[in-house]
């Protein structure tokens, strides 16, 4: 739906609007094309699947105690394997999106711009470094984390 939400943001800037209503769009639709914003949808939508699964089947009504804790250790290797294996097909992923809606992609390669600082407070990273470990790695910690620390195994 991407493009269909780019073209009615068009239609929009487009109609008899003011000039900041305009401006509005156009901020928008720049966010929308930049690649921390694709790249986050496509990293969330995987994320949330993994944890999606384990709520639908923590809230059936004839799951067991059993059955929910080995759920929970499956949806820990989930995301662990994640961290270890989905970081090339992520980024591949995300650059076949920037290819069919002909958006140029970032190069890796370079050096990450911290939108809003000035370049004498460069970081000295590389996109690369930012998207794979700041962001990826980070928020996939983050969920092994929080169900940690929400399902911990109790011996009684």
């Amino acid at each position: 739906m991407f493009s269909s939400v780019l073209n009615v943001l068009e239609i929009i800037r487009e109609d008899r609007m003011n000039s900041e209503q305009k401006m509005k769009v156009v901020v928008l639709r720049g966010i929308m094309e930049s690649f921390n914003f694709v790249f986050m949808l496509h990293c969330l939508r995987r994320i949330l699947t993994v944890t999606n699964e384990f709520s639908q089947a923590l809230q059936r009504k004839d799951q067991d105690i059993k059955n929910a804790m080995s759920l929970l250790k499956t949806s820990n290797e989930r995301f662990k394997m994640m961290r270890e294996n989905d970081w090339e097909s992520l980024l591949e992923e995300v650059s076949s999106f920037y290819i069919k809606h002909d958006i140029d992609i970032l190069n890796m390669y370079d050096e990450y711009k911290l939108h809003g600082h000035s370049r004498r407070k460069s970081q000295g990273i590389t996109n690369l470094h930012h998207f794979c470990y700041e962001l990826f790695n980070n928020i996939i910690d983050m969920q092994l984390t929080e169900l940690d620390d929400r399902f911990t195994e109790t011996s009684t």
